[in-house]
């Protein structure tokens, strides 16, 4: 007779309810903050049922609090990556105990049939891919002003700071950023890939200059 495993398939939802309620908090606070939006003005411009955008950024949790599905939590992303002109990035669930036990730190993305045996919620939240930093990290660590070239709505209001602004870049200033961000963010999150590996590989990972990476933007087809 086989056991059933636990915490596969439908029971998942349940396990990621805490870290599928923070990350969709954090989305919606980096859209407001970004766009200026009231909730219900952002409702309708991500297409969310009337409400549905408040009860997301309602954490720490509260009955009212509401989260996409384990499977739609991609979904929100594009969504608001869209909005707010800048990659949408990939969403994975990380096992914050993988080190003490062993096992890949990254163990798939939340609509993936997961086996989290041995491990409750609160050893479970959502990250980006190559741990490409979130909205809310960026701001607990005062590392915003680093990473504001990625939001292209902010390359539309000339609020991009050095060395990231058009003039610096050559950029034309009737260049859609729909015409170099993608490549320049490519660059970016290159970057951020090869430091995650090398730090997996026990080196001390360096972020490579601003000269190394516009030319690896070229790479990706930055057209300055």
């Amino acid at each position: 007779m086989t056991t059933p495993m636990a915490n596969i398939g439908p029971n998942r939802g349940r396990i990621l309810r805490g870290a599928l309620n923070r990350f969709a908090a954090i989305l919606i606070d980096e859209a407001r903050t970004l766009t200026g939006l009231s909730y219900s003005d952002l409702d309708a411009a991500l297409g969310l049922p009337d409400g549905q955008s408040y009860r997301y950024s309602l954490y720490p949790r509260t009955r009212k609090t509401r989260a996409p599905q384990a499977a739609s939590i991609q979904q929100l992303e594009n969504r608001i990556a869209t909005l707010l002109k800048r990659r949408a990035h990939k969403i994975v669930v990380r096992n914050n105990k993988a080190t003490s036990q062993d096992r890949d730190e990254i163990v798939g993305t939340p609509g993936d049939l997961i086996d989290f045996s041995d491990l409750a919620w609160s050893d479970l939240e959502l990250a980006y891919e190559y741990d490409w930093p979130t909205f809310r990290r960026l701001k607990a660590r005062s590392v915003m002003e680093h990473y504001l070239w990625q939001w292209g709505i902010l390359w539309d209001r000339g609020l991009v700071p050095y060395p990231w602004r058009r003039d610096v870049l050559g950029v034309p200033a009737n260049m859609p950023v729909e015409e170099f961000l993608p490549s320049l963010t490519a660059a970016h999150v290159q970057a951020r890939k090869k430091m995650a590996d090398a730090a997996g590989a026990g080196i001390l990972p360096e972020m490579p200059s601003y000269v190394e990476l516009l030319e690896e933007a070229r790479r990706y087809g930055f057209p300055c």
